[in-house]
């Protein structure tokens, strides 16, 4: 009787030690942070040479598209767009996922519009506003 209880402390505190194990690994992890239209207004801090993404809803097929206004180049650079559709169904929405690279220490405006760029003097639909902060 005393050795299956022995056996069975033994057996209940491996399993929380293990846990213990990987909850701190969990913790100590950096988590990646997504820049989504929900961060519109906020502050982005990066360190020098750190790469973002900012992800945008986008539907490609409806004429509309994201246009980035003009930010200081000297501080952040564009490095690439791509877009993820959510299915393989045309027509279908997905994201716009659009990448800088932080350069050099500083601040700037990120804004993004989502409009048709042939409709003139039409408000864009959705606008992203970051301030970048790079450290």
């Amino acid at each position: 009787m005393y050795f299956i209880k022995k056996k069975i402390i033994f057996a209940v505190f491996s399993i929380v030690f293990a846990v213990l194990i990987v909850s701190c690994q969990l913790i100590s992890s950096k988590p990646e942070s997504l820049i989504t239209i929900h961060n519109t207004g906020k502050n982005l801090y990066v360190k020098m040479n750190d790469s973002f993404n900012i992800s945008l809803d986008s539907n490609p097929t409806t004429g509309y598209s994201w246009e980035i206004l003009p930010y200081n180049d000297s501080i952040i650079r564009f490095i690439k767009s791509k877009y993820k559709p959510n299915s393989d169904r045309i027509g279908s929405d997905g994201k716009r996922i659009i990448e800088f690279k932080a350069l050099n220490k500083g601040k700037t405006v990120l804004e993004l519009s989502y409009l048709r760029v042939w409709e003139k003097k039409i408000r864009p639909i959705k606008k992203f506003k970051i301030t970048v902060v790079v450290e």
